[in-house]
């Protein structure tokens, strides 16, 4: 009885603390950071999601991150590359980023033309090698005094000096460009599979200057200094690597991405130097690990994948952090506004709860009796769910996945109806949908200014009904419009038959290799397999009948992309 008059008196106050009504004109001020994990900015630092990826990757075993587009790759790039406290484990390491968007075209053009004779692959080894070396050793000179360093210090510095490295250069072809063409240059690197060097001559007959380039040296020599600095690793982090491209430069772009794959296995037995490498899953899918051994690669490798319960965790997080930094409610007013009489939680405990911890679910953990663990897990969905419907409705009706409309609770809308045809729901479609959403409310408060969005008691949950229903749906729809824009834009060879595609579609769901010669006209039977295979890459087709002979699958489209003009009342 004390309990329960403790609670009621606690809910009362917190109830006037709250606002009595949602303030509406600070909708449009409600920032739920950036669909592009480079752009996302102080967000990612307080509303960062530690999925079960993150928290395997953070054991610091693998080498490779693959994940479909907007998986959130590049979200923990950034957050590596500023020694964030969410990637615990990194502290002691010199980070070293590599993030270039090369034309691969132009990749190809430079070993074609300066080493015509030479093994391809090894050549892309090579330039990966020296990639890294210029990098890591640029670092090391900002970081440590490379002339306290004996010899080693030593093969560094002469190493930038020959290669120029105080010259600024857009990506590494340019670099790789200007000592090749500069000077007779020799460079030569010692792998697994033996040595390699490659040969570069001059066209003027009167240079009598040449350089001997032993990437080996340097690389060693960067190893043994990170070694005896305070430093526990040199980690290098790639990205940007495996941006849409076709035909020839799809070609190099897996050989290339390959050769890095095989310079990491061969540089896996130094001390002190390892990789970050952030892929595409669907490139990585498509490289040859015949070399490597595909069990040994996958074993190197983390995928990331949101399930349900994180998709949830993403969303709330997202707006507790909105929420917050506009001032309308913070951690306290979330916990206390939550009916939480199933976990029973003494009156005593609720006092205690302090606002000013950062992170709302130690406050609960850290007193009176420990939780279990499954308790704990509840706990935590409760208030991730209680955050939702702070602002969104409880339920949503929707055009359902069997062509019906249909009401179904928020939960099981965001959970379902933002997965692709790789059954992946990513941070950049929340995103999307979050900022959507926002905008439709706003424009709605606009129009309906004598509309409020008072707050009400439900089963012992304040909540706001910010977020009407038909808002929430008319910007999914509008979301909806823009993935599939995003997919129209993401590789230029295909935009004009993907728009014929979207024209002739109508209300179908299914499709074939016949119906896209039939329907998408002006393409050869080879462009017509590439560009089914695009689709399929890139999620906008759900493979439900799967065959080694693209022609023979069976597709279909995910309900992210399936259009009102496919459901009936």
């Amino acid at each position: 009885m004390l309990r329960c008059s403790i609670n009621k008196h606690l809910k009362n106050r917190i109830k006037k603390e709250m606002p009595k009504n949602f303030p509406i004109n600070l909708i449009r001020e409600l920032n739920f950071g950036s669909a592009d994990g480079h752009r996302d900015g102080i967000v990612i630092e307080d509303a960062f999601i530690e999925t079960s990826a993150v928290k395997i990757f953070c054991q610091n075993r693998h080498s490779i991150i693959s994940g479909v587009i907007g998986s959130g790759k590049s979200t923990i790039f950034q957050l590596l590359k500023k020694k964030s406290e969410h990637l615990p484990g990194f502290e002691n390491s010199l980070i070293v980023p590599i993030e270039e968007a090369i034309s691969f075209k132009q990749l190809r053009e430079v070993v074609s033309t300066h080493f015509p004779s030479a093994d391809e692959q090894r050549v892309f080894q090579l330039i990966w090698l020296f990639q890294i070396a210029i990098n890591i050793s640029e670092q090391l000179d900002k970081d440590i005094d490379l002339e306290e360093m004996d010899r080693d210090g030593l093969i560094i510095k002469d190493f930038l000096r020959d290669t120029n490295s105080s010259q600024h250069y857009d990506t590494v072809i340019d670099k790789f460009k200007n000592l090749i063409s500069s000077v007779k240059v020799k460079i030569q690197a010692k792998f697994k599979d033996g040595p390699v060097s490659i040969s570069s001559e001059i066209n003027n007959e009167k240079s009598k200057r040449s350089k001997l380039i032993n990437l080996d040296k340097v690389i060693d020599a960067c190893n043994k200094i990170i070694i005896r600095s305070n430093y526990e690793q040199v980690l290098i982090i790639i990205d940007k690597i495996d941006r849409f491209v076709s035909g020839e430069e799809y070609s190099t772009q897996k050989l290339y991405v390959q050769s890095l794959l095989e310079l990491e296995d061969d540089l896996h037995n130094l001390d002190a130097i390892k990789f970050k490498i952030f892929l595409r899953k669907d490139l990585f899918e498509r490289i040859d690990f015949t070399a490597l051994g595909f069990d040994k690669v996958n074993d190197n490798t983390i995928e990331l994948i949101w399930s349900k319960d994180e998709i949830i965790s993403f969303i709330s997080r997202r707006l507790r952090v909105a929420l917050k930094t506009a001032g309308i409610i913070n951690v306290r007013h979330i916990v206390m506004s939550t009916n939480l009489d199933e976990y029973h939680l003494s009156g005593i405990e609720i006092l205690r709860l302090n606002p000013n911890i950062s992170w709302w679910a130690k406050s609960l953990l850290t007193f009176g009796k420990e939780l279990n663990h499954e308790r704990k897990l509840g706990l935590y969905s409760k208030l991730d769910r209680s955050i939702i419907t702070k602002i969104f409705p409880r339920n949503i009706t929707h055009c359902s996945e069997d062509g019906i409309f249909e009401e179904i609770s928020i939960f099981h809308f965001l959970e379902s109806h933002f997965r692709d045809g790789h059954g992946s729901c990513t941070p950049r479609y929340l995103l999307i949908f979050l900022k959507e959403t926002q905008r439709e409310v706003a424009a709605y408060y606009d129009d309906n200014p004598d509309q409020e969005a008072p707050l009400i008691d439900i089963d012992g949950n304040l909540e706001w009904e910010v977020f009407k229903k038909g808002c929430v749906y008319d910007a999914y729809r509008n979301a909806k419009m823009l993935y599939t824009k995003n997919i129209e834009e993401a590789d230029n060879n295909w935009t004009k038959n993907f728009q014929v595609f979207q024209s002739k579609k109508g209300k179908k769901t299914s499709f074939d290799y016949k119906w896209v010669r039939a329907n998408v006209t002006g393409v050869s039977e080879e462009e017509a397999l590439q560009f089914l295979a695009f689709l399929q890459v890139i999620g906008y087709l759900l493979v439900k009948e799967n065959n080694s002979d693209i022609r023979k699958r069976k597709y279909a489209l995910p309900i992210l992309y399936r259009s009102d003009q496919a459901c009936s009342d």
